[in-house]
């Protein structure tokens, strides 16, 4: 892959990682919320397995941009 393709694909999940961070943000402040049933049982409050996915996906995200970071150092 050459230095424009990382480029590009850098910019898409560096952009990827803000919306993921804002999500956080709102859900960790207690400004958004998740409720959730299965059929016609009690809502429960999901609120903490999203913080959690949204947490490592935002890692994910890290560590794919600290892997391009490397490889365009690499090309240098």
């Amino acid at each position: 892959m050459d230095r424009e393709q990382l480029l590009a694909r850098r910019a898409g999940y560096v952009e990827e990682l803000q919306d993921v961070e804002e999500s956080l943000a709102l859900l960790e402040s207690g400004t958004f919320s998740m409720q959730g049933r299965n059929g016609d049982g009690p809502w429960e409050d999901r609120t903490g397995q999203m913080r959690d996915m949204a947490r490592r996906s935002q890692k994910t995200y890290q560590d794919i941009i600290a892997d391009i970071d490397e490889r365009l150092k690499e090309l240098d």
